[in-house]
């Protein structure tokens, strides 16, 4: 087994594409600092991007090169109290 380290805080959701690990990290839910990461098979940790209007991220899902993010504000009180 490999072990990656990578040092973002609050680390939460994963998902592999193409042997490359992808992740959110955040705690924010006023939806404005939560990030999305990738980790490449050389095992470097790269910020890909914010995830604007992400309150209180569940999951992701990569559809046809769209990324969809779910989240569910209403449980964790966030800024926006709705399942999207």
């Amino acid at each position: 087994m490999n072990v990656l380290n990578c040092d973002i805080k609050d680390q939460d959701q994963l998902l592999i594409i193409d042997g490359e690990l992808l992740f959110t990290a955040g705690a924010d839910y006023l939806g404005d600092k939560n990030y999305l990461y990738r980790i490449n098979k050389d095992g470097k940790c790269r910020l890909l991007g914010a995830l604007k209007n992400s309150y209180a991220v569940e999951g992701m899902v990569f559809i046809d090169d769209s990324l969809y993010v779910f989240n569910d504000g209403y449980y964790h009180d966030a800024k926006i109290k709705s399942k999207r």
